[in-house]
């Protein structure tokens, strides 16, 4: 799950992958550069290229210094940098090094990282190569929005054994897809529903749940729970607080929960359709006056937290500091 194909290259044997792969490695090693390259299916037959993990402060100078590349072989995407070197593409995936170990496992056998995502998004949780974190959304003027975000684990183990799957299943390997797919169903909160809406859109993932929707239709699984068991949050909270006991969940969603009722009381006594209609200002000057009245609020009336500002004050005595506070504006802009 790197950046796909970029160049023009064409897929090789996997013959040809194990000497190119061997090639490129003995240059990394040559060069002192820590790397690990994510296992893949051991039936797998061709490849369209090599992903190769490196820690930071890797990137594209060590990469230009080694690999010795014009500017038309390389492409950046984040923190994913693609060269095409010897008519072949390589991903070299830079991460932090306290992500290092996380990344090694997200990106090995990369179908089972994409449906445990899923899987642990009926959670609440956002599993990715820098661990699992538990995300706190709520709506706020009709769009879902996170006020909190919880690191669960930095432990793959812990990953897997949460939703009842084996770590030692994982640590012999897979021969195919289809074995990701054994090991997926048995956990305790495989459901095929959880990916049927998603299949339904057109996205890189689709593929792979339509896949494991076809596959479980005859097999047996654990139906413990309904698709309904996710909404019930109290519950989901609890689960998760009772298996990583050391994170304090429950007392973290609380404070969490404080700073959401302040947030849902402040949109209606500050927002941006409340200073348009008091200052006549539009689009980035709006954006703009709004952004200065913040710095104004907090070196004049020793509030550090604009946020409790408006939480401590007035609706009434805000739009008086508004107005105020756009006469002294207008004048700066003169």
């Amino acid at each position: 799950m790197s950046t796909g194909k970029i160049f023009n290259t064409k897929r090789i044997s996997r013959h040809e992958f194990e000497e190119y792969k061997k090639h490129v490695s003995e240059i990394l090693r040559t060069n002192n550069v820590d790397f690990f390259i994510p296992y893949y299916y051991k039936d797998k037959q061709t490849f369209g290229d090599l992903d190769i993990i490196i820690p930071k402060p890797f990137g594209r100078e060590n990469i230009i210094d080694i690999f010795r590349f014009n500017k038309t072989q390389y492409k950046q995407n984040s923190n994913i940098h693609s060269i095409c070197y010897k008519d072949n593409q390589i991903d070299f995936i830079t991460t932090k090094p306290n992500y290092y170990e996380t990344t090694k496992y997200y990106y090995s056998w990369v179908d089972l990282s994409i449906l445990l995502g899923r899987m642990y998004r009926k959670f609440n949780i956002k599993y990715g190569w820098d661990g699992l974190y538990f995300e706190y959304d709520t709506v706020i003027n009709n769009h879902f929005r996170n006020i909190g975000t919880i690191l669960l684990s930095l432990d793959f183990k812990q990953v897997l054994e949460f939703v009842g799957l084996d770590y030692e299943k994982f640590e012999l390997g897979f021969e195919t897809k289809n074995d990701i797919f054994d090991l997926v169903i048995t956990s305790k909160y495989f459901i095929p529903k959880i990916y049927e809406s998603v299949s339904q859109k057109s996205n890189r993932r689709s593929g792979i749940y339509d896949e494991i929707i076809e596959y479980s239709k005859d097999k047996e699984y654990q139906h413990n729970h309904t698709i309904n068991f996710f909404l019930d949050k109290d519950y989901v909270y609890k689960t998760i607080g009772e298996y990583f006991t050391e994170v304090d969940i429950l007392n973290k969603i609380k404070n969490i929960k404080e700073k959401e009722y302040i947030i849902q009381v402040n949109k209606d006594k500050f927002n941006g359709s409340i200073v348009m209609l008091l200052t006549g200002l539009k689009e980035k000057e709006l954006f703009s006056f709004i952004q200065s009245f913040r710095i104004f609020v907090k070196e004049n009336y020793e509030y550090l937290d604009f946020e409790k500002y408006v939480f401590e004050t007035n609706a009434d005595h805000i739009k008086r500091d508004i107005n105020l506070y756009f006469d002294e504006y207008k004048k700066l802009k003169l």
